[in-house]
């Protein structure tokens, strides 16, 4: 035998050395954990390959065993196959014919086509339905006319449904071997391999990846490997009981958690400590618990892996005064306040633990009394409910001059009192004047909220609304009843209609006030101040009605855009937003923003009803007043 036949000879085995064919019937096998159990075991991801071709992918059972059938071609309900098994062909290198073995798990359609290294396609071999089954299918080296082919490098290329498989291979000069190589081709060549290499990948959030490597006759036909052992990460077998606490508290529970290897357990919600009891659970306390839910984090020693377990905590908080200030006071007129309560179970007793301003007087939860000197600090108060338990709490009382009153203090209070979850949504329909609750002067309602009872707003009824409550809560402390600067509901009425913008670049808010006597507009910027009215426009041709929080600045200080309270979609309704001018990442015109401001009561101006009379005239009491159709957002 010559050299170049013996090369051709060894090339040819190595090319087939692991692509040997196994005909397996069926493979089963039981994953087992590190206690011996199959705890953790069900669903797990598993993926066979034979001799790194994919046979299968599927998920164990319930008890974390896996079986997958090749019997009748149709594979078991857990398992998901492959379409189809192939086997490159054989022999590789050849010279006059060479074999593709093909096993196909359900009926499919099959093409199978040879191209030349140039990528031309020189034959089809087949392009029909096949059924499940093993199939072999012959190329004699000829192209579509029946010619013979150069000898060289070929690629075939099958497409079974939607699927892809390529190769190459090699077709010999059969000058070179017609008369010598294949009748003395060596006996080995024709014989299997006596073993195949089956992997089993096994992967899943619970469990360690791994691959068992098993090496099996490749004329096995049924394999049942028995129980495979596989690592699985620490868990909760029964889930922590909610634990009820008050906020601040420490609280004591035992948790039953598997684990195979040393763990360590912290958490960076609480403070805690924790101890293996004598039947291997875990001893935890938590401490002084201010949270209603606690990550725990579950680390194997010198490994990565962390896996996270959540406790939750029933907290009842401790006992709490209602808001932040008590209504505002003033010098030399009557004052009452009674302290709310929240978070208690019964009832409530609260001591006074410093003095409240000279005469006024503090007794059951209520202050009152006519204050005759100036004031502003916190009151402080321990509280104690009927669970036994004292807690300190404290609440600003402002008493001030009935005078140069910051209003802006007042329509700021008010936003903050409004949810924003959601629960406000925002709607721009003409069933309403876009408040939250009908508004009422004088027995007359003034505006009508949303007749779905969904409290709706959009910008400039929310806005208005702010507004008006602020006036309200302002005469309260004043004790000046309901009337605002001596307006009749027919005034308010129209102030209502200019507070919503009629036309595109107007100025409702600072038109009414100004009208109405009860402000004026602020024309330079660097005086606007939180719980200012704007009226700001688009370049985009809408505009927005919104109460101002801060600027938004660049990093050298200059103005580009500004952060407000108001309702639009985009913030699922009543929330804090932030806009930018146009140029700087936003569409607001900073030339057609217009802020307003409301004056100290003692600082309204009368109004000259006379200019309006005619105006005021045709409001009709009943109709709904609503801006134009460039305020919707």
């Amino acid at each position: 035998m010559n050299l170049r036949k013996l090369i051709l000879i060894i090339f040819f085995f190595y090319l087939n050395f692991n692509n040997l064919f196994a005909r397996l019937e069926s493979i089963s096998f039981q994953l087992v954990n590190g206690r011996g159990t199959t705890e953790k075991l069900d669903r797990v991801y598993i993926t066979l390959t034979l001799n790194d071709e994919v046979l299968g992918r599927g998920f164990t059972d319930n008890a974390g065993y896996f079986k997958l059938n090749f019997g009748t071609g149709i594979p078991s309900d857990n398992p998901v196959l492959q379409n189809f098994y192939l086997h490159p062909n054989y022999p590789n290198p050849f010279h006059g014919t060479t074999t593709f073995s093909l096993r196909l798990y359900r009926k499919s359609q099959v093409v199978l086509d040879i191209f030349n290294i140039l990528g031309q396609r020189v034959r089809r071999i087949t392009e029909q339905s096949f059924l499940p089954g093993e199939h072999q299918l012959l190329w004699d080296g000829k192209n579509e006319m029946g010619e013979p082919c150069g000898f060289g490098t070929y690629c075939y290329r099958f497409q079974i449904d939607n699927q892809i498989k390529t190769g190459k291979m090699c077709l010999l000069n059969t000058a070179l071997s017609a008369n010598n190589f294949v009748s003395r081709t060596p006996r080995f060549l024709s014989k299997s391999l006596e073993f195949d290499q089956l992997k089993i990948q096994i992967s899943d959030r619970d469990v360690e990846e791994m691959t068992a490597v098993f090496m099996i006759p490749s004329d096995s036909t049924s394999l049942n490997l028995g129980e495979i052992k596989v690592h699985v990460y620490p868990f909760a077998r029964t889930r922590p009981d909610t634990i009820s606490v008050m906020a601040g508290q420490s609280r004591s529970d035992t948790l039953d958690i598997y684990y195979e290897r040393p763990i360590q357990i912290s958490s960076s919600d609480c403070a805690m400590n924790w101890s293996f009891t004598s039947d291997s659970l875990i001893a935890i306390t938590y401490q002084k618990v201010e949270l209603p839910k606690v990550l725990l984090k579950i680390q194997e020693i010198n490994s990565l892996k962390i896996v996270y377990l959540t406790v939750l905590f029933d907290l009842a908080p401790r006992p709490g005064l209602i808001g932040k200030n008590l209504r505002r006071g003033y010098l030399n007129i009557p004052y009452k306040d009674q302290l709310r309560f929240e978070y208690h179970e019964g009832n409530v007793a609260s001591q006074l633990l410093n003095a409240v301003p000279n005469g006024l007087n503090y007794e059951n939860g209520t202050i009152q009394g006519t204050p005759v000197e100036l004031f502003e600090a916190p009151l402080y108060f321990q509280l104690m409910d009927d669970r036994k338990i004292w807690v300190m709490d404290s609440i600003f009382l402002f008493i001030r001059q009935p005078f140069d009153i910051d209003f802006n203090e007042y329509g700021v209070e008010i936003l903050e009192s409004y949810p924003r979850d959601g629960t406000h949504p925002y709607s721009w329909v003409g069933t309403y004047e876009g408040v939250t609750r009908d508004i009422y002067y004088k027995g007359v309602r003034i505006a009508r909220a949303n007749p779905d009872g969904s409290k709706s707003c959009y910008c400039c009824g929310l806005t208005f609304e702010d507004l008006f409550r602020s006036l309200q809560q302002l005469n309260s402390d004043l004790g000046k009843g309901e009337d605002i600067n001596k307006m009749t509901a027919t005034d308010l009425r129209y102030f209502l209609r200019l507070w919503f913008v009629e036309s595109t670049w107007g100025d409702g808010p600072g038109v009414a006030l100004k009208a109405f006597g009860l402000g004026d507009r602020i024309e330079d910027f660097t005086k606007a101040r939180p719980g200012d009215y704007v009226q700001f426009w688009r370049t985009t041709g809408s505009g927005h009605s919104v109460i101002f929080i801060n600027w938004q600045t660049d990093t050298k200080g200059k103005i580009i855009g500004l952060r407000y309270w108001s309702t639009q979609s985009s913030t699922r309704g009543i929330n804090y937003n932030i806009e930018n001018f146009s140029g700087h990442g936003g569409t607001i015109n900073p030339e057609m923003v217009y802020i307003s401001r409301v004056h100290s009561p003692e600082k309204f101006t009368p109004f000259n009803r006379n200019v309006f009379q005619k105006a005021m005239s045709e409001i009709e009491p009943e109709r709904i007043i609503l801006p134009g159709d460039f305020m919707a957002n």
